[in-house]
């Protein structure tokens, strides 16, 4: 077996302003957050390189995720929208502070 390439794995902080601030923004728009061990890679795994201050969020089911039975609902698309416009005004009352 020849390794041609390889993504390393990364890990977000929980207290790092990113996170803080999609936790913040879930419970502001109604929801319990659920803080997940993501495996496998996405553009997190590149961006890390640039900064740690990172996490991946976003709508769907990730066990569905890359299968023909993946979808998103409209309401799911657009609480994420609202999760995301709330975690940028959060994420920089944070980094003021």
């Amino acid at each position: 077996v020849e390794i041609l390439d390889s993504t390393p794995p990364v890990s977000a902080g929980l207290d790092s302003p990113t996170v803080r601030s999609l936790v913040r923004s879930i419970i502001m728009n109604g929801r319990k957050p659920r803080i997940l061990r993501k495996t496998g890679s996405s553009d997190m795994n590149i961006l890390y390189r640039l900064t740690r201050n990172i996490a991946a969020y976003g709508p769907g089911n990730s066990l569905l995720a890359h299968t023909s039975r993946e979808s998103v609902s409209i309401v799911d698309l657009e609480f994420s929208k609202n999760v995301v416009r709330r975690a940028v005004e959060e994420f920089f009352r944070i980094e003021r502070s």
